[in-house]
């Protein structure tokens, strides 16, 4: 089922290109499922990335079970887990951890993403 999803988001990454080679304008606001394009195989590859993150978010309730995911054990184990997160506010990352050398990896990571979509911006701009 997962496989289906991530082939449905490709193909249409891949409709949204072609679309755009061909000439077409596209646009999607990610917050609201909005779009706005003139090209027919631009808008047939924003439904196939809608629909596989239908299915993709939908999928663990299948039961589908990967044979790459280790099952999990009741018995205790040694080794420490750590975790952490960045969210990105605007231009100001929000790190958090279960350490503090995981919340300063994390910042690190936000403040590196935060570069690229800068660069990204600067980009587009400097073409338009």
């Amino acid at each position: 089922m997962r496989k289906i999803a991530l082939l449905l988001i490709i193909f249409g990454l891949a409709f949204i290109a072609v679309g755009l080679i061909r000439g077409g304008t596209a646009g999607f606001f990610l917050i609201f499922p909005f779009v706005v394009t003139s090209d027919p195989l631009a808008a047939i590859g924003f439904i196939l990335i809608f629909i596989g993150f239908i299915i993709l978010f939908l999928s663990p309730f299948y039961g589908e079970v990967s044979e790459d995911i280790p099952h999990i054990s009741h018995e205790p184990t040694a080794e420490r887990k750590e975790y952490g997160g960045v969210i990105l506010i605007g231009p100001f990352p929000i790190a958090f951890g279960s350490s503090e050398e995981m919340a300063k990896t994390m910042l690190i990571l936000g403040i590196v993403v935060f570069v690229i979509f800068l660069a990204i911006t600067a980009l587009f701009f400097s073409f338009s």
